[in-house]
């Protein structure tokens, strides 16, 4: 197994030598993504579509879940249409 790697293109592998993605990351026997939160309050997760995006979709430092808004009130906190 390859522990990490930067290809020619800037994209990172770790645990995979030949990337698929511009972070790609192969566990085996293990989680593949750890975030802590050292500071107790805010979003330890948050993804945005635009570097001002409004809407995006976040975990904060409580386990809260939030899609379309940048704070979340309830462990899933959806703002917008649910369509089935």
């Amino acid at each position: 197994m390859t522990p990490f790697v930067i290809t020619n293109d800037g994209s990172v592998g770790i645990g995979s030598s030949v990337p698929t993605a511009q972070l790609d990351i192969t566990a085996t026997s293990q989680q593949a993504i750890n975030i802590r939160s050292t500071s107790g309050s805010g979003n330890i997760v948050r993804i945005n579509n635009t570097s001002a995006d409004t809407t995006p979709f976040i975990i904060d430092v409580n386990g809260n879940v939030g899609i379309n808004t940048g704070a979340a009130v309830a462990p899933l906190d959806v703002v917008g249409k649910l369509l089935s």
